[in-house]
């Protein structure tokens, strides 16, 4: 009887080794699998929040969209963003002059600076300008992605001067007609009872009657012809004669 039990227990002992191995094994088995379990859920890759890029926005339409506003204020706030070029002409006295063209886009940029006919600038050569005032834009032109933007110092230089009303012209006097002065009537003599006598004699000595010829001194004068009547010494032309 107590050999029975002493064979069961050195069995007992043999058997022993063995249990704990398995379990070992076993325990490592389920430990691995809980640390690559781990490991999986450690190492998965966090997804990157997607960049969100500024969509260009088209550069405000409206001749007089920004008039009176500063041309800093427009570059730095709707060119900034805008799909657009700004053409830029300054003004003095409704006469404009191309400055350049801004566009703080680099491929746009690069694109103005290979085309032989724009002029492009950046902020910070528009720094003289950057207080000056807008005066109003076009829309944008068929031949070009840019919107033309006029500004002037102040804008009392956006438009063109009013010119000076011209004087009315004063009217000239009118030179009066010219009346040659009339020859005074010759008195005639009173009449009173002939003498004989005649005022005026020929040369000879004798009185005049009326058709002779009289001489040049005595043009305009009268006397008493031969026969008592007055005659006057008219110039008629090419010579002078006595007459009634």
């Amino acid at each position: 009887m107590n050999l029975r039990r002493h064979k069961a227990s050195i069995a007992a002992l043999a058997l022993a080794p063995v249990l704990l191995v398995g379990c070992t094994d076993s325990k490592r088995t389920a430990d691995h699998a809980a640390a690559a379990t781990a490991s999986a859920t450690t190492e998965a890759p966090t997804p990157k929040a997607a960049v969100k890029t500024a969509t260009p926005t088209p550069f405000p339409t409206g001749k007089h969209h920004f008039r009176g506003e500063r041309l800093r204020t427009v570059l730095d706030t709707h060119a900034r963003d805008s799909a657009n070029g700004v053409a830029l002409y300054q003004v003095k006295a409704g006469k404009s002059a191309y400055v350049g063209t801004y566009n703080p886009q680099p491929a746009a940029y690069k694109a103005h600076a290979d085309d032989g006919k724009l002029k492009p600038v950046t902020r910070d050569d528009l720094s003289a300008y950057h207080w000056d005032v807008i005066c109003y834009q076009e829309p944008v032109r068929a031949d070009s992605a840019s919107v033309p933007v006029y500004f002037a110092k102040d804008l009392a230089d956006c438009e063109k001067p009013k010119p000076k009303p011209k004087p009315t012209p004063k009217p000239t006097p009118s030179r009066p007609t010219y009346t040659p002065p009339q020859p005074k009537p010759t008195p005639r003599p009173s009449k009173t009872a002939w003498n004989g006598g005649c005022e005026i004699v020929s040369n000879a000595g004798n009185c005049y009657s009326a058709g002779q010829f009289c001489r040049n001194a005595d043009v305009g004068a009268h006397t008493h012809a031969a026969n008592g009547r007055i005659i006057y010494c008219r110039d008629e032309g090419n010579y002078n004669r006595w007459n009634y």
